[in-house]
């Protein structure tokens, strides 16, 4: 099965690198191009990608491995001003003469599809149950602007209440005259509404006519269709997106689609990730990136790149009469900060073992750990919090309320370039306790000493287990727990 992926610029600027796609920032969309087309090679040996003339270029500076590059002719022009940004994907789909998936640049596959999957007429993302009623009301107001559709998906869609489409993150199969029906469908749709489609001037309409034409056509013809949900590898919800990202090794596939990619959180998995599989790639990217003025969001000291700090606790304890906790955090922060400063680059390096350990072992229950002595603990009260010592939002500050053992831990983050402020509770909290006894432990000495207490309040050991490895990963993540 062939590979394939479109990357079509519309920067004004004839150098698409600063092109960010809809991510925070530019180097964040070629990392995310990169990691993309990594996983892709680990599963399948070689990817190919379609797009235009000044991509190419770019691509081939930011050593991006793909095995070969296709030239996507600058047709979009013809379409300027109708916001049709899917129509390139189109025109890869309509190059494929064997069985091929397409997977969009923003689609990370952890594990290689299934056979069944594979061997399907037509393979999707997952069926989009428009609950939120975006297609229902895109297909009415494109109806309203006098769009002309084939009477018989007019017909069914005027007759559904809800329409139901296939995410096009992953598309392609195994039936290539019927994909090849499905292109010519798309085309004839265009050719007759492209003056209608520049008024309406919606991105909405792309998911009518790449994604619900697919759907409804493969109803037609009864198409065995391979999803990606098969197995729950996908969540149709995306609730199963690890967004703590706390290492575990990832399975099934993520797709870093809307707003997931304007997340902060999303950017510090894409460029951790893609220099844990390859930090040659990352560290080129990153530092060709930087030379262009497009600097990274978080820390890559090798390269020598700083954040600027953030407001000091210093001026946080101002702001709150100098109380006395206030002050002790302030004056812990202070000192830790001036530590970062001095030796950035070897916290970094600690950082990066031990989240190193983290992607690569599935169970930590044989590492043995202790508190980081770089980190400072502190002891606080729950009205210690309502005065101020931190900011909490309301739902946290409501699940703290009967919470006696609270603590903030401030710890060096070479990453984020300044120390960080966590606020411990609850196993967390059980956890730092323990090791503040015995110094150093193992996971298994750790759990097998809180499981009793965990028991002995009616906590299902199978639900506690799942929850404590996160609660390790979190610890070490955070760089609260190191490895010993």
């Amino acid at each position: 099965m062939k590979i394939v992926q479109t990357y079509y610029s519309y920067a004004d600027n004839k150098n698409p690198i600063y092109d960010t796609a809809g991510f925070l920032t530019a180097d964040m969309n070629w990392k995310s191009m990169a990691l993309s087309c990594l996983l892709l090679k680990k599963h399948y040996g070689s990817v190919t990608l379609y797009c235009n003339g000044s991509v190419k270029e770019i691509v081939s500076k930011l050593k991006i491995p793909y095995d070969e590059m296709v030239v996507i002719p600058d047709f979009m022009q013809e379409y300027k001003g109708c916001n049709l940004w899917a129509l390139p994907k189109i025109y890869t789909y309509s190059q494929q003469k064997t069985p091929f998936l397409h997977v969009d640049c923003d689609w990370f596959m952890f594990d290689r599809l299934s056979t069944q999957i594979e061997k399907s007429d037509v393979i999707g993302q997952n069926i989009e149950y428009d609950d939120q009623y975006y297609n229902k009301r895109t297909f009415e107001k494109m109806l309203s602007y006098g769009c002309e559709f084939p009477l018989w998906i007019k017909d069914i869609a005027e007759s559904s209440s809800i329409l139901r489409v296939i995410n096009a993150g992953v598309l392609g199969g195994q039936d290539i005259s019927f994909i090849q029906e499905y292109v010519e469908l798309i085309k004839k749709f265009i050719h007759a509404n492209v003056d209608t489609l520049r008024k309406i001037n919606d991105g909405f309409v792309n998911s009518i006519y790449e994604q619900l034409f697919l759907y409804f056509l493969s109803q037609k013809h009864r198409k065995e269709i391979g999803l990606c949900t098969v197995g729950d590898k996908l969540s149709t919800k995306f609730d199963w997106l690890p967004m703590d990202f706390s290492c575990s090794p990832k399975t099934g596939y993520m797709h870093m689609l809307a707003g997931i990619k304007r997340q902060f959180r999303s950017y510090v998995f894409v460029s951790q990730y893609l220099h844990y599989i390859n930090p040659t790639v990352s560290n080129h990217i990153t530092k060709y990136c930087y030379e262009h003025n497009i600097s990274p969001l978080i820390n890559f000291p090798e390269l020598g790149i700083f954040l600027e700090k953030s407001k000091s606790m210093q001026q946080l304890a101002k702001e709150n009469n100098n109380e006395s906790k206030v002050h002790e955090i302030s004056t812990a922060y202070d000192e830790i900060n001036i530590k970062l400063s001095k030796d950035i680059l070897e916290i970094f390096q600690e950082q990066s073992k031990c989240k190193d350990l983290l992607w690569s072992n599935i169970s930590l229950l044989e590492k043995k750990v202790m508190i980081n002595p770089k980190c400072k603990i502190i002891s606080i009260s729950h009205e210690d919090i309502i005065r101020n010592v931190l900011h909490l939002d309301d739902n946290i500050l409501r699940k703290v309320t009967n919470i006696k053992d609270l603590a903030v831990v401030i710890t060096p983050d070479a990453t984020l370039g300044q120390p960080q402020k966590l606020l411990l509770a609850g196993v967390k909290m059980q956890i730092i306790g323990y090791l503040q006894n015995v110094k150093n432990a193992t996971f298994k000495e750790i759990k097998n000493c809180l499981e009793v207490k965990q028991q002995g309040e009616g906590i299902s050991k199978k639900l506690y287990e799942k929850d404590v490895d996160k609660v390790f990963r979190s610890l070490v993540y955070s760089n609260i727990l190191v490895f010993s």
